[in-house]
């Protein structure tokens, strides 16, 4: 309180209370920390969420070509055995030719033209394993990859609605707060009762 002496009486002015605003920064405070908590939550999920795809994928990139090491193998060995006994079947055939019939054989480069059309078929039948094999591993990480990233698409939108609304009731209290503050001496006597 405050006496001002005018004259002869005196005259008392007392000051209106300053309204405390200290809890409504708090709440603030309080609503922007958890936001932040979650953001930092949604960004840690989605790396961890990239890390776990990116372990997959490199495991799924091993698994396959270990297969297709295999099946190129197999493919390989049962070539070698089928080319095998087919030259095992040309010799034993050159042998009980005649000796007109094999200058006519040589001469004819029959024997190396079987073995060049063997190992030719062998190198497509490679590469076409291999062009399959590829395919299906890249769409197997395709749909991966997709299901992955509509999980964290939810995800993302669930924490924007999450802080939309929270934005909101913080409006709405900031707003209701507003309406209590006394702005003369009849709102303070007021408030008081």
């Amino acid at each position: 309180m405050e006496t001002i002496n005018t004259d002869s009486k005196p005259v008392v002015v007392q000051q209106a209370p300053k309204p405390d605003h200290t809890g409504a920064f708090i709440a603030i405070f309080v609503i922007l920390a958890l936001l932040i908590i979650g953001e930092v939550y949604s960004l840690g999920r989605f790396s961890s969420l990239r890390t776990e795809l990116s372990q997959q994928q490199t495991k799924a990139n091993q698994q396959l070509s270990a297969d297709l090491s295999n099946k190129v193998q197999q493919l390989q060995n049962a070539n070698a055995q089928s080319l095998d006994q087919l030259r095992a079947e040309l010799d034993s055939t050159v042998t009980n030719m005649s000796a007109n019939e094999k200058k006519a054989l040589h001469n004819a480069g029959y024997a190396g033209y079987l073995v060049r059309r063997l190992q030719k078929e062998e190198a497509q039948n490679t590469q076409q394993l291999q062009a399959t094999l590829a395919t299906k591993a890249d769409q197997q990480q395709l749909a991966s990859v997709t299901q992955d990233a509509a999980a964290t698409k939810d995800e993302l939108a669930k924490t924007k609605t999450n802080v939309s609304t929270i934005a909101n009731d913080l409006g709405m209290a900031r707003s209701n707060m507003g309406t209590l503050i006394a702005t003369n001496h009849q709102d303070i006597v007021a408030l008081q009762k």
